[in-house]
C-alpha cells in the first residue's frame, strides 16, 4: 500500500524537486534559446519512462536504471544535460531507500545481509549524510537549507492526500494507520573537479512509513519504518555561476517539460506493490524463523536448566544416602562393640526378620514358633522340634547378624 501511494506521487514530486528558479542574480555565463522534450526508454517494459526538458545545444544522457540491492527504490532515473562548457550540467539520480525496526531479531538480520537500519528521516540528513558523501565524497557543505515556501506548502498538501489515503484503507481492515512524514531539503556544496572549482545545489524529497506490527508469540509488539528519496535533482556550474542558473526562468521552463509518463508510473506502482507483498511475506516468514529458533533456544534453556537442577538433586540424594550410610556404620559399629563387651550377639530368624539377642558364648540359637523363647547350646546334632514342648511350638534355627 505504502509503495503504491509514493508511486501515485512521483509526477508532483518530479516537479517539486525540478523547480528550482531564484529571483535577482547576476547574468548566466551559459545561456540556451529553447528547450527540448526528450524521452527515457525504459527497456525494461519496452516504453517511454520520462519526458526530460534539455537545453537546446547541450549533450544529453539518460537512462531508467534499477537497484537491485536492498537500498534500492524501484526504477528511478539517472540523467545529466551538460552544458557546452563542459562543466555546467542539470540532471537527476535515482533514489535511495532504507528501513528501520525497533525488533532485535529483524535489525540483526539487516545487519547480516549487509543492509544495517538506519533512523534517518528527514531530507536535510539524507543529503548530508548519504547523497552527499556518496555524489561527492570530497565536497564541502555550504549551507543546508528547507523548500522554499511553496514547496513546502505542496509537500504538505501531499502529506495530507496521502494521510487520507491510508486512513480510509487501515479503516477497512480495522488497523491502526500507519505515520506518514514527507519532507524535502535542499544542500549547497563546494568540490574540486580536475583542478576547476564548482558549486552544486542538491535538492530530494524524502518519505518514511511507520507501521506498528503486532507481537508474536513471547515477543512483544515492534515499529518497522521504510524511508525512501525517489529523486535527487541538481544543479551544478564553476564556482561564482550558479546563482544565475537556478535565478533563471530557463530553467523552471525545463522543469515543466520534465515528468514521468503516466502508463509508466502506473505499471511500477503495480510492481511495486506486488514485490513489496514478496516482501512483507518473506520478512514476516524470516520473523516466524527467527521465533521458532528463538523459542528453541529457550526451551533448550530450560531443558538444560532442568536436567541440571535434576543433576543436583540426585547428587544431593547420593550425598544425603552415602552421609546415611556412613552414619549407620558408625552407629552399628558401635552396637555391635557394646555387645561383644557384654559379651552379646545379635541373631535373625530367617522366616520373620526379627532380631533377637542372645549370649555369644554358643554356636546354634534356636527361636520358639511364638517368638518368645530362645534355646542356646554347642550341640551341632541338638534339635529342639518334637523335643521341647512339641505340641506348642516349634523351632527355627536363628542366623548371626
Amino acid at each position: 500500500m505504502e509503495r503504491g501511494i509514493r508511486a501515485a506521487f512521483v509526477v508532483v514530486r518530479l516537479a517539486l524537486v525540478a523547480g528550482l528558479a531564484l529571483q535577482g542574480a547576476a547574468a548566466l555565463a551559459v545561456s540556451w534559446s529553447g528547450a527540448n522534450a526528450l524521452n527515457v526508454a525504459d527497456p525494461a517494459y519496452g516504453v517511454t519512462a520520462f519526458t526530460v526538458g534539455v537545453p537546446t545545444g547541450w549533450k544529453f544522457a539518460g537512462a531508467v536504471v534499477r537497484d537491485a540491492s536492498c537500498h534500492g527504490h524501484g526504477p528511478g532515473l539517472k540523467s545529466i544535460a551538460l552544458a557546452p562548457d563542459g562543466a555546467t550540467a542539470i540532471g537527476f539520480f535515482p533514489g535511495y531507500g532504507w528501513s528501520w525496526t525497533s525488533n532485535a531479531f529483524i535489525s540483526q538480520s539487516m545487519a547480516r545481509t549487509g543492509c544495517p537500519g538506519s533512523q534517518i528521516t528527514s531530507a536535510a540528513d539524507f543529503l548530508v549524510k548519504v547523497a552527499v558523501p556518496n555524489l561527492h565524497p570530497n565536497a564541502r557543505v555550504l549551507a543546508v537549507q528547507p523548500m522554499p515556501q511553496d514547496r513546502q506548502a505542496a509537500l504538505a498538501q501531499q502529506l495530507a492526500q496521502m494521510r487520507q489515503m491510508t486512513e480510509q484503507t487501515a479503516a477497512q481492515f480495522r488497523k491502526p494507520p500507519p505515520v506518514l512524514t514527507l519532507d524535502g531539503a535542499q544542500v549547497r556544496v563546494a568540490y574540486d573537479d580536475q583542478g576547476r572549482a564548482m558549486e552544486e545545489l542538491l535538492r530530494s524529497v524524502v518519505d518514511c512509513t511507520e507501521t506498528t506490527m503486532p507481537g508474536m508469540g513471547p515477543q512483544p509488539a515492534f515499529t518497522q519504518r521504510m524511508c525512501g528519496s525517489r529523486f535527487v535533482f541538481f544543479v551544478r556550474a564553476p564556482q561564482g555561476q550558479l546563482d544565475a542558473l537556478l535565478a533563471s526562468p530557463q530553467l523552471e521552463d525545463l522543469s515543466k517539460l520534465t515528468r514521468p509518463e503516466p502508463a509508466w508510473s502506473q505499471r511500477v506502482a503495480a510492481d511495486q506493490q506486488r514485490q513489496f507483498q514478496q516482501n512483507e511475506a518473506r520478512r514476516n516468514a524470516d520473523f516466524q524463523a527467527n521465533l521458532r529458533a528463538n523459542q528453541a533456544q529457550h526451551e533448550a534453556m530450560l531443558q538444560r536448566g532442568r536436567q541440571f537442577q535434576q543433576q543436583q538433586r540426585q547428587q544431593f540424594e547420593r550425598s544425603q544416602a552415602a552421609d546415611r550410610a556412613t552414619v549407620a556404620a558408625m552407629q552399628d559399629g558401635a552396637h555391635r562393640q557394646v555387645l561383644s563387651t557384654l559379651g552379646r550377639q545379635e541373631f535373625v530368624n530367617p522366616g520373620t526378620g526379627q532380631i533377637v539377642q542372645g549370649s555369644a558364648n554358643y554356636n546354634h540359637q534356636w527361636i520358639s514358633s511364638d517368638g518368645r523363647s530362645m534355646i542356646q547350646n554347642n550341640d551341632h546334632q541338638f534339635n529342639p522340634n518334637g523335643v521341647v514342648n512339641p505340641i506348642s511350638q516349634s523351632w527355627t534355627p536363628l542366623v548371626p547378624r
